[in-house]
């Protein structure tokens, strides 16, 4: 059984699993030349083409992740390599929206909706799509060796969640906890990235670099 993964949000990027592993990943921004290029992987799925000789009518299952991530499926839409102004308002609206999403309600079942709609059109095939922590705890988890662990995943946010907390067992994941994109500490690192001069997806960098610095001199 092939299945298809694709990624259409910043770093977008698709893979092709089956029992035997990986057969085919590339990221979009290996062929654009462009770092962390995002919106739909259309070069990518072009070169899946190009290499295996497979399209997507040709694999048992796709699925996409991200519940809420409609922007990124509308027709012509190729998302921005830089993904937030420093203390930007849109940013911040950007930030209320996912605190929305955290809490479910009318925002979240009309926008949910909207992006299943625009998957299944941009496929044009039966769509699974995978919640964004989730998608993280199971790479964590499925390959991890243990029958039975616990998943934490941190970043800027993704589908209402700046963080959760999963419990691993039986070969699924279940949220124990989350908290909101509004209180994120992935996005307050980012932010600091960009002060120093570095894309806000270089994040990690500055965590790394914290560890070493003068805590004093901060304060």
């Amino acid at each position: 059984m092939k299945v298809l993964a694709v990624h259409e949000d910043g770093n977008a990027n698709l893979a092709v699993v089956s029992e035997r592993g990986v057969e085919f990943a590339v990221a979009e921004e290996r062929l654009s030349r462009t770092r962390f290029q995002g919106g739909f992987p259309r070069r990518s799925l072009a070169a899946l083409t190009a290499h295996t000789g497979l399209t997507i009518d040709d694999v048992d299952a796709v699925v996409v992740a991200n519940r809420y991530h409609a922007y990124a499926r509308l027709p012509g839409v190729e998302l921005p390599t830089f993904e937030h102004p420093f203390l930007g308002l849109s940013q911040k609206g950007m930030l209320v929206f996912q605190d929305q999403l955290f809490r479910g309600g009318a925002v979240a079942k009309v926008t949910e909706r909207l992006a299943r709609g625009l998957a299944h059109r941009r496929m044009k095939r039966a769509v699974p799509v995978i919640e964004h922590h989730t998608a993280h705890a199971y790479s964590a988890y499925v390959p991890s060796g243990f029958a039975e662990c616990t998943a934490v995943t941190v970043d800027n946010f993704g589908d209402g969640y700046s963080s959760s907390v999963f419990a691993c067992r039986n070969g699924r994941v279940e949220r124990l906890y989350g908290s909101t994109a509004l209180h994120s500490p992935g996005q307050f690192y980012g932010e600091v990235a960009q002060v120093l001069g570095f894309h806000p997806l270089l994040a990690g960098k500055v965590t790394a670099l914290a560890a070493f610095g003068e805590s004093a001199k901060a304060y």
